[in-house]
């Protein structure tokens, strides 16, 4: 989880340093892993204001005489301290200069931390959560309370809003991309029936896709749904492919001598024509999508499964579909 906060610099910087504050405590409780942020080296103003204001408020010079005191009654060599005694006794009212202590290294956390978009600052907190629903909840709960206007960034952020996305924008974009799928293939097969058998080859390869990943648990999510044009694609070339083979063939006369050939001839000669090259390409294309599978992102791993197991079911479905359409329609 990152946190975004948006306005001038030093706004910015100080919403991110009240983030930090929030994340310290929740680090203390054993609610996140840990966090990086700009504050402890690099504090805005207006925090390290607001660090000295509560400094004052302990009265140091009260607690200096105490500390001397004890460093007396244990032995202490009372002159060796006397560096931080005399900080106790005057406490330092000029604000640091941060920037200039670190030197090189404000730069690069300068760069990790702050950035401008379209005029706008943006600093970031970069939070490790520990991967518990509880903890995480109550991390987010903190982190929003720190600051009502945080922007909370991060793999599981982006899932759940893909899954409310996908879930209220899916079926319209399924729908507008079948209508236009369907009369882009209208005009280019010029065949109703040719169109038919395209789209049932891509709907059954979807539905058989979604049949499986429910069965096996694999959810939607902002990789594997990266896949899903991919595999649209793919599957109407290998239609389209096996249909133009077989309109080859219904174009060629049969030989001097020899009767006329069946329509199922035809598509029998297609197949042995087209399958094995359509065959190939899929299951190239699939053994890259299963190279994913040995990646530890899980992430990643799901993109591997949908994409091999899309791949599959869309060649199968082409080989069966087709061919049993034009016969069908014979």
């Amino acid at each position: 989880m990152g946190g975004r906060q948006h306005g001038p610099r030093s706004v910015a910087r100080a919403r991110a340093d009240a983030v930090a504050d929030a994340l310290d405590v929740l680090e203390g409780r054993g609610d996140i892993a840990g966090f990086d942020a700009l504050s402890a080296a690099l504090p805005a103003d207006a925090t390290i204001a607001a660090r000295l204001r509560a400094r004052d408020a302990l009265d140091l010079p009260t607690h200096g005489k105490e500390l001397e005191r004890a460093l007396i009654e244990t032995g202490f060599d009372v002159e060796a301290c006397a560096p931080a005694l005399a900080a106790f006794a005057h406490p330092t009212v000029v604000v640091p200069d941060t920037e200039a202590e670190i030197g090189d290294g404000a730069a690069f956390l300068r760069a990790r931390h702050i950035a401008v978009d379209q005029g706008d600052t943006l600093a970031v907190n970069y939070v490790r959560p520990k991967g518990d629903a509880a903890a995480d909840a109550r991390a987010l709960a903190a982190i929003r309370a720190a600051d009502p206007g945080v922007v909370v960034t991060g793999y599981p952020a982006l899932e759940a809003a893909l899954k409310d996305t996908l879930s209220h924008d899916l079926p319209r974009i399924a729908f507008v991309a079948f209508v236009v799928v369907a009369i882009a293939l209208r005009a280019a097969l010029k065949r109703l029936r040719d169109g038919l058998l395209v789209l049932a080859s891509v709907i059954v390869e979807i539905a058989a896709l979604g049949m499986t990943m429910r069965l096996a648990g694999i959810h939607w999510h902002v990789y594997n749904a990266l896949v899903l044009p991919v595999l649209l694609g793919i599957t109407l070339d290998e239609a389209m492919f096996l249909l133009h083979a077989v309109r080859e063939g219904e174009g060629e006369k049969s030989s001097p001598g020899e009767g006329t050939v069946s329509v199922s001839e035809k598509i029998d000669a297609a197949l042995e024509k087209q399958a094995p090259l359509v065959t190939s390409t899929a299951l190239t294309t699939a053994a890259g999508f299963g190279a994913l599978l040995t990646c530890s992102f899980g992430g990643l791993r799901d993109m591997g499964a949908v994409g091999l197991l899309g791949v599959l079911f869309g060649l199968v479905a082409a080989l069966i579909i087709v061919p049993a359409g034009l016969r069908a329609f014979d």
